[in-house]
């Protein structure tokens, strides 16, 4: 933890300082209004080069000759050896980051998944946050092994990308268990699978995991890395949804099934239009039915049948080779198209 004070060396330095004086003094002798003079020029500019004021939101480690140390000084004033000692100062309010977990696939339908975090943290061991390389790009990869095995694992859900989006809080409770390097229950199929008893220091370090994961959520958290001199404040699974990729795709399918449905309701009023046509004529379904009959309809009528889809393409936008393909019209047409091999037309 951050230190509010800290042990300095300005003390014996002033003193050696004072020491140096007298011995002057002794060798060449001064009024005493010049030595008390030089006195407190001397303490005045020790006092200025030796006091540092560091800030409420910050902290700031001792460097001897431009050296870490592992002295720490807190918020309020401290002192250092004047051209000895500096301080390199820390931000240590709270900061915010959102991750995205990408690369992660359901174990059944092998869909690609991103997965956001967002964490809040600030400085616990400010050496080692100072020291640690890369900080993000290191919880980053903590979160990232977490979530991909949560995801992979094929005895347990999410199953599917379906399943994936819905489980956010599951995935939080497992990245805090990584971290921990504690285990949580896993689920299989909505239910707890088979394990053994858990003894009653595993089970007290779960119910410690899943409270630091409740604290977290609510921005509560008090969670330590010691790894990476950090401390997590809040921890969310904000968003658990499908890769671009995977999104495409969806939207080519959802494209496709509209067309289907369209194409479907097109059929409906087609076969609709064509039944009416030929009602027109008096042949009724029956008759559309059966070729013979409709084919003795016609003839007693003294229709052409190439003349009849002349006709009913006047009447329609859609031409006869789209019609031959939907659905519904199939049966209308075939029937026509048999009539009209017989014949020859």
């Amino acid at each position: 933890m951050i230190e509010s004070r800290g042990k300095s060396l300005w003390i014996p330095v002033f003193i050696v300082v004072m020491a140096l004086v007298c011995a002057a003094q002794a060798l060449v002798p001064v009024p005493f209004s010049a030595r008390v003079a030089l006195v407190l020029a001397v303490a005045f500019a020790l006092a200025t080069l030796s006091v540092r004021i560091v800030t409420a939101t910050s902290a700031a480690i001792v460097l001897r000759f431009n050296k870490r140390t592992k002295a720490v000084r807190g918020e309020g004033i401290c002192f250092i050896v004047p051209l000895v000692e500096s301080l390199l100062r820390v931000d240590c309010t709270r900061k915010t980051e959102t991750i995205e977990t990408d690369r992660v696939f359901t174990p059944v339908d092998k869909a690609e998944i991103v997965v956001t975090t967002e964490v809040t943290y600030q400085p616990q061991d400010l050496v080692l946050f100072v020291e640690v390389k890369n900080l993000i790009e290191q919880l980053d990869g903590m979160i990232a092994e977490a979530v991909r095995e949560f995801a992979a694992d094929p005895n347990a859900t999410p199953h599917t990308w379906e399943e994936a989006q819905g489980m956010a809080e599951k995935f939080g409770r497992m990245i805090v268990a990584k971290l921990s390097g504690q285990e949580i229950p896993r689920y299989k199929n909505g239910k707890p699978k088979p394990q053994r008893k858990l003894t009653p220091d595993e089970q007290e370090n779960k119910q410690n995991t899943v409270a630091s994961y409740n604290r977290l959520s609510r921005g509560q958290g008090d969670f330590s890395i010691p790894g990476l001199g950090i401390i997590l404040r809040r921890l969310n699974v904000t968003k658990v949804e499908p890769s671009d990729e995977l999104k495409k795709a969806l939207e080519k399918i959802s494209k496709e099934n509209q067309e289907q449905v369209a194409q479907s309701k097109e059929a409906e009023t087609v076969a609709l239009r064509l039944t009416t046509f030929l009602r027109k004529f008096g042949v009724g379904d029956d008759v559309i039915a059966d070729p013979q009959k409709l084919q003795e309809v016609l003839d007693k009528l003294g229709l052409s049948l190439k003349d009849l889809l002349a006709d009913f393409r006047a009447e329609t936008s859609k031409g006869t080779e789209n019609i031959f393909t939907i659905r519904g019209v199939e049966r209308i047409l075939g029937t026509l198209s048999s009539i009209a091999g017989k014949r020859g037309e």
